[in-house]
């Protein structure tokens, strides 16, 4: 734990630095934090020693730990990742948890990336899944991610700026979009700007919404009379989401706050 601390203190905090160190104590050694607390003491072997160094020098180029190890935790799930696809969110976890407290019988996740909506939706009730995303390797990953979690899901690769066609209709649509503002950069941390996939998180200042301008104007053709369309949003540009699907004719607009009291989510309701 030392070694970590002297090691990654200049990047990141105290409380950081032991997430990462147990992280690696757990994915190398299988000992839960308070095992190793009791075994602390104990010699470690030369092997994994020069792990645990070689993992430090990653950190140091602030590569993601999530990528380092190729997986992380959503909803109590392990899911693969890489570089191809998103690090999960709590925020978003939230989003699928608030999914959850209705019934859906058909659903269509929208930039599904890891699949990691998709596949807690299908794995936590008995909604029918499907999910859709511009890159081939993020699909290669949830289809992986859908096998590890005994999930059927039918992925497709589609470009949402080019025509859906499809002949069935959805009671849910969900998607987390692009939304964090080029303006934004200056805030991110090192770690998402160098390994996180752009294409998955920016958009320019001047079309700020659009992918949800593209999203709801499907949505309006395949969603069946009384379905839900849910996104994750910018907290900056919650009324203006809500605006825009005002104007489109949803109803039962809701803006929810995640748990830093931020407002991060949107669900509406299409009614013909």
């Amino acid at each position: 734990m030392p070694f970590f601390k002297s090691e990654l203190q200049s990047i990141y905090s105290d409380n950081e630095t032991d997430s990462l160190a147990f992280w690696c104590i757990d994915s190398i050694l299988k000992l839960s934090r308070s095992n190793w607390l009791l075994m602390s003491n104990y010699p470690l072997s030369n092997e994994v020693i020069n792990s645990f160094k070689e993992i430090v020098s990653r950190l140091k180029k602030h590569e993601p730990i999530q990528y380092i190890f190729g997986e992380c935790e959503f909803n109590g799930l392990v899911f693969k990742l890489s570089p191809a696809c998103l690090i999960p969110r709590p925020e978003t976890e939230e989003l699928t948890r608030w999914i959850l407290e209705d019934d859906f019988i058909n659903g269509l996740d929208i930039g599904t990336g890891s699949g990691c909506i998709a596949i807690s939706l299908a794995k936590f009730s008995n909604i029918n899944m499907n999910a859709l995303d511009i890159s081939s390797e993020a699909l290669e990953i949830a289809k992986l991610n859908a096998i590890k979690n005994n999930v059927s899901i039918n992925f497709m690769k589609h470009d949402i700026f080019e025509d859906l066609s499809t002949e069935h209709k959805f009671d849910l649509i969900v998607s987390n979009p692009p939304y964090v503002l080029e303006s934004e950069k200056s805030n991110i941390r090192q770690n998402v700007l160098d390994f996180e996939p752009e294409l998955a998180l920016f958009v320019d200042d001047n079309n700020a919404l659009l992918y949800y301008k593209r999203i709801v104007g499907f949505s309006k053709e395949i969603l069946n009379d009384g379905g839900v369309l849910f996104f994750e949003i910018n907290e900056q540009k919650a009324f203006e989401v809500k605006d825009l699907l005002e104007k489109n004719s949803f109803q039962d607009i809701l803006i929810k706050k995640d748990m830093q009291g931020r407002n991060r989510m949107v669900k509406a309701v299409w009614k013909l």
